[in-house]
């Protein structure tokens, strides 16, 4: 049904997909796998229309095609959802109007809201486990977890023919999961050819009929699925592929989950049986002076940890201490106050002001210790507080004076590091600390991080998918599935390998 030939996608010098060929059959799930910067994603959007390849080409039914944009795409037949949920969603209007939108648009589109809609979306909800959602409700004032089974709902119409499913039980709980998973064969054996990327690599397992595996670009494997689906043969050649390197065996004592410390002796943050929307019973301790990383699949609840530390996600529950002292859960503005500084995953929506200059964006959260007897900004103070941390941080600019938004993305995350970094800290949270930068600035953060712990007694909490950041930047490792540490490790006591089987339940 859909072919993709000799694809390859260049950015400028840089190639993330190489030359991949592959077929995807009517009637079958494709599980798509591979490590972080693998190139399924660069895949995915090619064949959706979101983006142009270089070179090669896209095939459906026997006919070379290119499409211009997703909705050339999905009037083919072609379905994608998306990991980030939002944007499958117009999160403003409602969840019967998201799910019949695309589909039923004919004529104009509020009027079609009909009892006949109602229906077909209370059905579509209940394939995915969605079905106490109101129909009527904003989809933006949904906990994510909903909008996923809405995101979902939406993509289960009768003229998909292609459904493309990027990390799809990312946000669900396992029942929800299980679910869904019977939902994808049964869709399979209406017809359509499904494309499954996740990183559960036990879904892989249980539902995919064929796997190709990506690494660095190109295909590093192809396989049937065998009849048997045994998991302790198949998981270690996945991983094999993933990683370039055999499956390691567990050390002694990894097989099994060790004790997380929950109160350690001159800790400067614990966090105390911490409750909340994908979190459950959460509780670990950093020390001044120490990186400790939580790390786990997509969906394992490690972003939102820190969202609740910071104020941006509410808690439901749980004991916060900074260096003793029990706090409340509360918002940004008052944890910024109390010496905790948060440097987001999405730099440029939630962590700069692009179009503002780098001084006034490095130095934004203590601007008023920088005001004049009568209000007014001692300018000269602010471009010498700048001067300081960009130095600290080691920032490539032409002038100060310059907009955020013409700095590379490696910049960028510098000066969201560095903002936090004009006024002594006791706490640094940084969520996916080195995302969308090249490998030199990567080791450049890491290296500032650790000298901030080492040198200055920072207390420093980050949040990566990516498992070879985990063991380079942390001494200390929290793994999480589902919403759970299972696990906690050292650095040098473990492998991508071995907190890969972890943060999948473990591979025995």
């Amino acid at each position: 049904m859909l072919r993709v030939e000799d694809l390859t996608k260049s950015f400028g010098p840089i190639t993330v997909l190489d030359g991949v060929s592959e077929h995807f059959q009517a009637g079958s799930i494709h599980g798509l796998i591979g490590a972080n910067g693998a190139g399924k994603s660069t895949l995915i959007k090619i064949v959706s229309g979101l983006q142009p390849g270089s070179f090669g080409k896209v095939v459906l039914d026997g006919r070379a095609t290119a499409f211009a944009s997703p909705q050339d795409a999905y009037s083919a037949g072609i379905r994608t959802l998306q990991q980030e949920t939002d944007v499958n969603l117009f999160t403003s209007l409602t969840v019967v109007e998201n799910i019949v939108l695309r589909t039923r648009n004919r004529g104009g589109f509020r009027r079609l809201i009909r009892h006949g809609d109602l229906a077909r979306a209370r059905e579509r909800l209940a394939l995915v486990g969605g079905g106490d959602i109101p129909l009527r409700k904003i989809v933006g004032d949904l906990p994510l977890a909903k909008r996923q089974q809405v995101a979902l709902a939406s993509a289960l119409d009768e003229q998909a023919r292609v459904l493309i499913l990027d990390e799809p039980t990312a946000a669900l709980d396992r029942k929800s999961a299980k679910r869904l998973l019977e939902v994808i064969r049964s869709i399979r054996d209406h017809g359509a050819a499904i494309i499954l990327v996740t990183h559960h690599l036990p879904e892989i397992v249980e539902v995919a009929d064929r796997v190709t595996v990506l690494r660095e670009g190109r295909v590093a494997d192809r396989f049937e699925m065998p009849p048997a689906r045994e998991p302790g043969a198949i998981l270690p050649r996945i991983i094999a592929s993933m990683t370039g390197n055999s499956a390691a065996e567990p050390r002694a004592g990894e097989a099994c989950a060790t004790p997380v410390s929950t109160a350690t002796a001159g800790a400067r943050l614990q966090v105390e049986n911490l409750v909340a929307d994908s979190i459950i019973n959460v509780s670990f301790a950093v020390e001044a002076g120490q990186v400790v990383t939580l790390t786990g699949l997509v969906g394992s609840g490690t972003s939102a940890v820190l969202q609740c530390i910071y104020g941006l996600r509410r808690a439901g529950g749980g004991r916060l201490r900074l260096d003793g002292e029990m706090l409340p859960w509360s918002d940004p503005s008052r944890m910024a106050n109390r010496g905790i500084g948060m440097v987001p995953d999405d730099r440029q929506h939630l962590g700069l002001h692009l179009q503002h200059s780098i001084v006034w964006n490095s130095t934004l959260p203590v601007l008023s210790r920088f005001s004049g007897p009568f209000g007014f900004l001692a300018e000269s103070r602010l471009i010498r507080a700048t001067q300081a941390v960009s130095k600290r941080v080691n920032l490539v600019a032409s002038a100060l004076s310059l907009p955020v938004a013409a700095l590379s993305g490696g910049n960028q995350q510098k000066v969201v590091i560095a903002k936090w970094l004009t006024t002594p800290r006791k706490l640094l949270l940084l969520d996916e600390p080195t995302r969308g930068v090249d490998v030199g600035t990567r080791q450049q953060i890491y290296r500032l991080l650790r000298d901030l712990a080492r040198q200055e007694g920072l207390a420093v909490l980050c949040s990566t998918y990516d498992f070879n950041e985990a063991i380079h930047l942390s001494d200390r490792i929290l793994v999480m599935k589902r919403g759970e540490i299972v696990a906690e490790r050292r650095a040098g006591e473990v492998t991508e390998e071995s907190l890969m089987d972890l943060a999948m339940g473990g591979v025995q």
